[in-house]
């Protein structure tokens, strides 16, 4: 039998938080940036393509509206400097690392 949706067939708030986080904000950086292969999307559009897959369960709603909030009235707090030669991924996961929130020696019993 197969899943569907996320890893182990999980779904909504099933998916871990920091997973749901990240999905939110890999699709705004895809439709926002240019790639080789698309143009860069004008950020009322990425807004609404955002806000239509949240309406339709595809996204959390809560966190797309926390995120979009974020987007809509300080977009500043968003921006990467074009300069910037740092990996944004590598550099937020090193700050997630360092919380110890990865290791396994100290998460909570379930």
């Amino acid at each position: 039998m197969g899943s569907s949706g996320y890893p182990d067939g999980l779904r909504g708030e099933e998916i871990p938080l920091l997973a749901r986080v990240f999905q939110i904000v890999d699709i705004y950086d895809a439709l926002a940036h240019a790639r080789p292969y698309k143009r860069a999307m004008e950020r009322q559009q990425v807004i609404e393509v955002l806000e239509t897959e949240a309406a339709r369960g595809w996204r959390d709603p809560a966190l797309t509206a926390i995120f979009l909030g974020i987007v809509k009235n300080h977009p500043e707090d968003i921006n990467v400097p074009l300069a910037s030669h740092d990996d944004l991924g590598l550099s937020l996961f090193g700050e997630i690392r360092s919380t110890g929130a990865l290791d396994w020696d100290h998460r909570p019993e379930p």
